[in-house]
C-alpha cells in the first residue's frame, strides 16, 4: 500500500544536533545538505503511488528516500553492498536521505531490488518512465530557479557496454539450448537429457575452447538441429513457448540458421558471418543488447545520447535530455526523435552536434520544430583547399548568384520532379576565366553547365557557413560536451555498467544524470557563496580601514585642539 513520506520535523535531540559545533558546521558544508534541498525535498512520491497496491495493507518503505538512494548510487559510484553500508553507517547519507540520525529508519537489500523490478514492470505495462519524470521535473525546476537559458543547447552520443560477456555463434547457441532445458519440466528434461548430453554437462565457453577452429562449424550446425527439434516440439503448448528462454530459441534460429522445409525433410544449414545482423542476440543475458564496431571500438549493449544548455551567459550548464538506445541506432535518428521531445518540454531554437547529427530527415524535423541545426563539421569526405567545389559558388535563397570566377550564370532551370538544378554559363565567360582548370562546371556545345541536388546546395551552403566567424563560434561551444560524456563514462568500469538489460541500463544513466546536474547546481551554489563572503570580506575590510582612518583624523583634530587650548594657571 502506497503511503507518501510526510516531511520529518526537526528532532532537537536527533544525533546531527547533538554534533560538536566544529563537527555539526563540516556536516552544513558538506554535500548532505544540498543535495536533501535540491534532490530530497524534490522528489515527487505521488507519481510512485501505481508501483504499489490499492489494497489496505503494509506501508511502502518511502519512495523518496529509495529514490535518492538510487541517485546516491551514481553520484558515488557505490555498489549496492556499498550502498546499504552508507544507508545504515554514514551520517552525511542518511541526513541527504530526511533522516536526523543514524538507525530511525532501516532498509533489506531486497526491498531495493523489489522496487527496481516494480520500476521496470511498471513502464512496461504503462509505457511510462518514473525515473525519466522525475529527472524532467527536477531539472526543470532548476532551470527556472536559476535563470538558465535554454534556447541554445548541444547534443551527444556515446556507447555504454552492458554487463555481459562477448560470446561467440557457437556460444550463444549452446547457452541458449542450456537455458530452455533449465525450465522445461522435471519429466521433459529426463527426455531430452540422453539426447542433449554433449551440450549441457558443461559451460558453452568450455565447450568453445575445447574444440578446433575447422570444428566448430559442424557443432554449431548440430546445436541448430536440436534447436529446431525443441523448437517443433513445444510450439503448441502455450506454457513452454511463452518462456522466455523458448523466445531465445526461435530467435536463434532465426538469425544465426538458414532453415529450408521441404515436404518429406527440414535442412537446417549455418548462416554465413557476413549475414548476421549487428542487432543479432550477442548474450542471452542481455537480449536487448546489440553490437556496434566503430573506428576501433567495439561495444556489446547501448547507446546514451546527451543533451545539455550551452548559452555562454548561463551561470551554470545543465543537462536537459537523456535518452538511451540500441548502439545500432544512427545519431541522425536519434536526433529525429529527441529535438522534438526537447522542444515540447523548452523553448530551445539552437542545437549544436557533430556532423552524425545531420541528414535530410533530421533537418527536415528540426526545421518543422522551429529549431535550427547547427553541425560542426560535414558529412562525407573533406575538400581539398585547392579543390573548388559547389561550395565556392555564391548563393541567394539557395539559387546560384555567381562563379568562383565571380560570373553570374545565363540561365537556371529547377527539375523539381527530381529535386535538381541546372546552371548555365556561355562559352565566353568560362572560356577565359583562370579557374577553369579547377572549375566543376562541365564544357557542352553551347556552353558550361552545372549540375546538382537540393541537398548539395544544402551542403554547400553548409560549407560557406563553417567559414563564417560567427558560425565558428558557435561551434566552438560543442566541445564541452565531450566532458559531459566523459562525467558518464567515469561511472562505468571499461566502458560497462553493472548492470544489464535495456530497462536497467536506462535507469542507471537517468540516475547517473540526475546526479551529475546535482553536483554542476552545488559547485555552481558554493562558488557563489566563496564569491560572495569574499566580497564581504573586501567591504569589511574596507569599512575597517575608512573606520580607522576617520577615528585616526579625529584624535589627531582632538590632540591639536588640546595643544592649542591655554592651560588653567593654578
Amino acid at each position: 500500500m502506497f503511503r507518501e513520506n510526510r516531511k520529518y520535523q526537526v528532532n532537537l535531540f536527533g544525533m546531527v544536533h547533538q554534533l560538536p559545533v566544529g563537527v555539526k558546521k563540516m556536516l552544513d558544508e558538506s554535500w548532505s545538505p544540498a543535495f536533501r534541498k535540491l534532490i530530497f525535498d524534490k522528489i515527487d512520491e505521488r507519481r510512485y503511488a501505481g508501483l504499489y497496491s490499492d489494497i489496505p495493507s503494509r506501508p511502502n518503505f518511502p519512495v523518496n528516500v529509495w529514490v535518492g538512494l538510487e541517485i546516491i548510487k551514481y553520484l558515488f559510484d557505490y555498489t549496492d553492498e556499498e550502498l546499504m553500508q552508507q544507508w545504515h553507517f554514514n551520517l552525511l547519507t542518511t541526513y541527504a536521505l530526511g533522516q536526523e540520525g543514524l538507525g530511525e529508519l532501516t532498509l533489506c537489500i531486497r526491498t531495493v531490488y523489489y522496487n527496481r523490478e516494480r520500476l521496470l514492470e511498471y513502464e512496461e505495462k504503462t509505457g511510462r518512465n518514473l525515473l525519466e519524470e522525475e529527472f524532467n521535473g527536477i531539472t526543470d525546476d532548476a532551470l527556472k530557479q536559476l535563470g538558465v537559458d535554454t534556447g541554445m543547447q548541444r547534443m551527444d552520443s556515446s556507447f555504454v557496454g552492458s554487463f555481459i560477456k562477448k560470446m561467440s555463434r557457437l556460444e550463444i547457441a549452446v547457452k541458449v539450448l542450456q537455458n530452455f532445458y533449465k525450465e522445461l519440466p522435471e519429466l521433459e528434461q529426463k527426455r531430452w537429457q540422453p539426447l542433449l548430453a554433449d551440450y549441457l554437462e558443461e559451460e558453452a565457453q568450455h565447450l568453445s575452447f575445447r574444440l578446433k577452429r575447422s570444428e566448430v562449424e559442424a557443432h554449431l550446425k548440430k546445436v541448430g538441429e536440436w534447436l529446431f527439434k525443441l523448437h517443433e516440439a513445444y510450439a503448441q503448448d502455450e506454457g513452454i513457448s511463452g518462456l522466455r528462454s523458448y523466445q531465445h530459441v526461435s530467435r536463434v534460429l532465426r538469425e544465426q540458421y538458414q532453415v529450408t522445409k521441404e515436404e518429406e525433410q527440414t535442412t537446417i544449414e549455418v548462416k554465413p558471418s557476413k549475414e548476421i545482423s549487428p542487432a543479432s542476440l550477442q548474450n542471452p543475458a542481455d537480449d536487448t543488447a546489440t553490437f556496434r564496431r566503430k573506428g576501433e571500438e567495439d561495444n556489446w549493449g547501448y547507446e546514451f545520447n546527451v543533451g545539455e544548455t550551452c548559452s555562454p551567459a548561463n551561470p551554470v550548464q545543465l543537462l536537459t535530455d537523456i535518452a538511451l538506445y540500441p548502439n545500432v541506432i544512427s545519431d541522425e535518428a536519434i536526433a529525429v526523435e529527441r529535438v522534438p521531445e526537447i522542444k515540447e518540454r523548452m523553448n530551445v531554437g539552437e542545437m549544436i552536434t557533430d556532423a552524425g547529427f545531420t541528414g535530410e530527415v533530421s533537418e527536415k524535423v528540426c526545421e518543422r520544430e522551429g529549431v535550427i541545426l547547427i553541425p560542426t563539421e560535414i558529412k562525407g569526405r573533406k575538400l581539398a583547399e585547392e579543390e573548388l567545389s559547389l561550395r565556392d559558388f555564391r548563393f541567394t535563397e539557395g539559387n546560384i548568384i555567381s562563379c568562383p570566377g565571380g560570373q553570374p550564370p545565363v540561365s537556371e532551370i529547377y527539375k523539381q520532379e527530381k529535386g535538381r538544378y541546372v546552371v548555365h554559363f556561355s562559352l565566353e565567360q568560362c572560356g577565359g576565366c583562370p579557374v577553369m582548370a579547377r572549375c566543376p562546371v562541365a564544357e557542352r556545345q553551347k556552353f558550361f553547365s552545372l549540375s546538382f541536388s537540393d541537398r548539395q546546395a544544402v551542403v554547400a551552403q553548409r560549407r560557406q557557413k563553417l567559414g563564417q566567424e560567427d558560425y565558428r563560434d558557435k561551434c566552438r561551444l560543442r566541445p564541452a560536451i565531450e566532458g559531459t560524456v566523459s562525467q558518464f563514462k567515469q561511472r562505468t568500469h571499461n566502458g560497462k555498467l553493472r548492470v544489464r538489460g535495456y530497462g536497467r541500463v536506462r535507469n542507471a544513466i537517468i540516475s547517473m544524470a540526475i546526479g551529475i546536474n546535482f553536483r554542476r547546481i552545488w559547485d555552481y551554489l558554493e562558488e557563489k557563496k566563496r564569491g560572495l563572503t569574499s566580497s564581504m570580506v573586501f567591504m569589511t575590510a574596507i569599512f575597517l580601514t575608512l573606520v580607522a582612518a576617520f577615528a585616526g583624523k579625529w584624535l589627531r583634530r582632538d590632540l591639536t585642539d588640546q595643544r592649542l587650548t591655554p592651560q588653567a594657571v593654578w
